[in-house]
């Protein structure tokens, strides 16, 4: 009997000598799975909004790219080191308020805040956003260059962009003619025009500001039903949805 109990226990010493390689594998898991490009739109106190994309690279580094939508010269780059434990939580330094994000099992990744809540999540990148769904519509302008429209700058009828998401064509209105155009969409970028015009001559309309607004544009966000073109980070207009 004394010999079978000291035979059981060389087995549990021995057991517990073991490495233990789980959360070794764990940890390999969750780096594997985290590394990735992420993008989210993140809602802004006095701008459109703050459109975020993460690159987390397999070196440890990542790069953070973000665009304050309608603010002058809103791009920010940061660069640093990234970790992760074993609770998938992953510690980008320098990057975002906090630094941390939770990796979930869905492949996104949450925003941690400083209290420890968890709020927005970044969606990798190529996954299929609504936004160009919701662009096939009328578009009744609002604004020109952050100036709001009157009487003065259009007497008669606002101008209007109706987009065709199957053939992308734009057709509309310029404030003096009417315009027919092609538009270009990945993602968040849109490129619009040249346009081709009828023939109208109108006296005291702003058309050459606004067709010259309308070429500028390089992307463009939705929304609370209003489209946004913007130039880099800055806004060139407003549309409001029209039935």
């Amino acid at each position: 009997m004394r010999s079978r109990i000291n035979q059981l226990v060389i087995i549990i010493l021995l057991g517990s000598c073991i490495p233990k390689e789980t959360k070794e594998v764990n940890l390999v898991v969750l780096r594997q799975q985290a590394i990735g490009i992420y993008d989210a739109s993140l809602p802004c106190a006095d701008c459109v909004s703050i459109e975020y994309q993460l690159e987390i690279h397999p070196d440890s580094t990542f790069t953070e790219h973000v665009t304050y939508l309608g603010r002058e010269n809103g791009f920010y780059e940061v660069h640093g080191t990234w970790s992760i434990t074993e609770d998938s939580v992953l510690t980008a330094k320098s990057a975002l308020e906090g630094g941390r994000l939770f990796v979930r099992p869905d492949g996104t990744l949450q925003i941690i805040e400083t209290n420890g809540t968890k709020t927005h999540v970044l969606q990798r990148t190529g996954k299929i956003s609504n936004q160009q769904t919701q662009l096939n519509d009328i578009w009744v302008l609002e604004t020109l260059r952050k100036k709001e429209l009157s009487g003065e700058n259009f007497s008669k009828e606002r101008p209007r962009l109706e987009f065709h998401n199957i053939d992308h064509k734009v057709v509309g209105f310029s404030g003096c003619n009417q315009l027919t155009g092609t538009f270009a969409i990945e993602g968040n970028q849109i490129s619009i025009g040249p346009f081709g015009l009828t023939r109208r001559v109108c006296k005291g309309i702003n058309e050459a500001l606004f067709i010259e607004a309308i070429q500028e544009t390089t992307s463009y966000k939705i929304k609370d039903l209003n489209l946004y073109l913007f130039t880099g980070s800055s806004e060139l207009a407003r549309f409001k949805k029209v039935d």
